[in-house]
């Protein structure tokens, strides 16, 4: 407990005193608003062990009028509050004063004026017109009386609360009873108007029925003209369609029903069974599947007899409808435009090789031959300017850089490390080149694949596979690793291509590639199938890519070797 001492309370030097800091859980907001330093620290000092009902009390301090107001202005709940009345200028106390009753209309909140000045108005004048509830002087404040005047305030806060609120619940309560008899009211007004509205509802009932029935007629005449027009519609269908109960026995088929069967089909037919059965898989199984799931069922390019039809079966009401396109004509185009492609491919390679070597063995040699010659331009000449000779010598490392670049130039269109090292080493030194110059670590690993013996074009389409795998990892992956992991398990060879880079929704990227003419998946592609393999991509935005490529070979190729394995 404190010890209570009339001792004026701003007498005192507190310059050095500790404040002890309780960490409590105050109830009570109290704010000080003083521009003097000791104010704040004294009021804490004084009411850090106060409490009233119960509850402790939480100083807040604002040092100037605009502190005050924005503090106030977020916390309306203060209990109490201590203002000097000179801050920043002589009335700045009185202008709280006037922005708590008037502006913020708060009449609870407990108000204590403190000066140490002369020169104010007097005590009663402030405490009527202004609404203060308290005067202190700094100079006669004392502990004791520090404690009795909050005691007071935080009762005259409680009961003013107290009141306030029971104010507000019969205002409430006040204001459901109006809202009571006018609902009431409006009841009985509503009541008086449907009574009127419904006798006349009556005298029309009469009347409507009758235009009912005849829009009832005439909607059934335009339902049998409408069913007409799709008996019409489906009847002359290009696309052979035929519906089927929930037994797959045929119920209803178009004129275009003999482009897909020997013979037309006949109502109760079980479909796939009596009719239009002679397919690679069990259509029947697939059509029962489609009526309990009620998903729908597709297949783009279905073998049947010599022809391609593209199949969709699609829940109808308790049965299904099938159609079935014939895309014969179509598959055959993409077979010859695979066919093209894969031509292509080869032609481009052949071509490739053929620049490479003209570059190889004719431009190269030319640039080595002229590189020779600024060398040895001025051997006997003594009297060449300085200037004369820097320009030759500029002229002498562009012939350089120029040769660098062909050389890099026909190693990319015909690596010679094919015919030299084999395609394991090839690779294993295309991984550690384009680590160096590309800052992705790239993880090589093989097993097996130097038992093999490979035709010349394997091996060239394998490369440019792992080339181009990588050339999209250096563009799109934003990746830091890469692993190429080349495997030889009969009877197929298995190439992975793996980053961990951003990744991508697989439909959509290969779907803008097509659309934006982007040629990197499509030629990867376009040469496993060229060597009759599959060829496939996993990938999902941020968890990398995986590109998995399988070549078969026949077991007859393996010639006994070393394995070998680089990582």
């Amino acid at each position: 407990m404190i010890e209570f001492q009339n001792i004026p309370l701003f007498d005192h030097d507190i310059e050095g005193v500790e404040i002890e800091v309780v960490k409590t859980k105050p109830q009570w907001k109290i704010l000080v608003a003083d521009d003097e330093e000791a104010v704040h620290q004294l009021m804490r000092i004084v009411l850090r062990d106060f409490s009233f009902e119960g509850l402790s009390v939480q100083i807040f301090d604002a040092y100037s009028g605009e502190e005050a107001k924005q503090f106030l202005k977020n916390n309306p709940d203060v209990a109490v509050v201590f203002l000097d009345i000179v801050m920043e200028t002589s009335h700045t106390g009185l202008d709280i004063i006037h922005f708590i009753r008037k502006e913020q209309k708060n009449s609870i909140v407990q108000i204590v004026l403190q000066t140490g000045q002369t020169g104010i108005p007097p005590e009663f004048e402030l405490i009527t017109q202004y609404s203060v509830n308290e005067f202190l002087s700094k100079v006669e404040l004392s502990s004791r009386k520090l404690f009795t005047t909050v005691t007071t305030l935080l009762r005259s806060y409680s009961l003013s609360f107290s009141v306030n609120q029971l104010n507000k619940k019969l205002e409430k309560e006040l204001n459901e009873r109006k809202l009571f008899e006018q609902a009431l009211k409006n009841a009985q007004n509503e009541l008086e108007k449907r009574v009127n509205e419904r006798t006349k509802e009556l005298i029309l009932a009469n009347y409507k029925m009758a235009m009912e029935i005849e829009e009832r007629n005439r909607a059934e005449k335009a339902l049998r003209e409408s069913e007409e027009r799709h008996r019409a519609l489906f009847d002359n269908n290009p696309v052979p369609t035929i519906i089927v109960d929930k037994n797959a026995r045929v119920v209803r088929y178009n004129l275009a029903k003999g482009k897909s069967g020997n013979r037309s089909p006949a109502i109760g037919d079980l479909m796939y069974r009596d009719y239009a059965g002679n397919h690679d898989i069990d259509m029947y199984s697939e059509l029962m599947d489609c009526i309990k799931s009620g998903v729908v069922k597709e297949f783009p390019a279905r073998r049947y007899d010599d022809s391609f039809l593209h199949i969709r079966i699609s829940p109808f009401f308790e049965g299904a409808i099938i159609t079935a396109i014939d895309i014969t004509d179509s598959k055959r185009a993409e077979e010859q435009i695979h066919t093209l492609t894969q031509e292509l491919i080869k032609a481009q390679e052949s071509e490739r090789q053929r620049i490479a070597r003209d570059l190889h063995d004719k431009v190269a040699q030319d640039l080595a031959s002229l590189t020779i010659s600024c060398k040895t331009i001025f051997d006997h000449e003594t009297d060449v300017s300085d200037e004369l000779r820097k320009k030759v010598e500029r002229f002498s490392t562009t012939l350089k850089n120029s040769i660098s670049a062909v050389r890099e130039l026909s190693y990319n269109l015909r690596p010679p490390n094919l015919d030299q090292l084999g395609l394991v080493q090839t690779i294993y030194r295309f991984c550690e080149d384009f680590s160096e110059s590309n800052r992705i670590k790239v993880k090589f690993h093989s097993a097996g694949v130097n038992d093999l013996e490979l035709d010349f074009d394997t091996e060239i389409n394998l490369y440019r596979i792992v080339q181009e795998g990588l050339n999209n990892v250096r563009k799109h992956a934003k990746a830091e690793n890469a692993t190429i992991r080349f495997t030889a398990a009969y009877p197929n060879i298995i190439l992975r291509i793996e980053d961990d880079g951003a990744g991508f929704d697989v439909k959509r990227r290969l779907g803008e590639a097509l659309s934006e003419k982007r040629m990197g998946i499509r030629n990867m592609r376009e040469r496993v199938y060229l060597l009759k393999g599959k060829f496939r991509i996993h990938s999902h935005e941020s968890e990398g890519t995986k590109v998995i490529v399988e070549i078969p070979y026949m077991e007859n190729k393996i010639k006994k070797k070393i394995k070998l394995s680089w990582n």
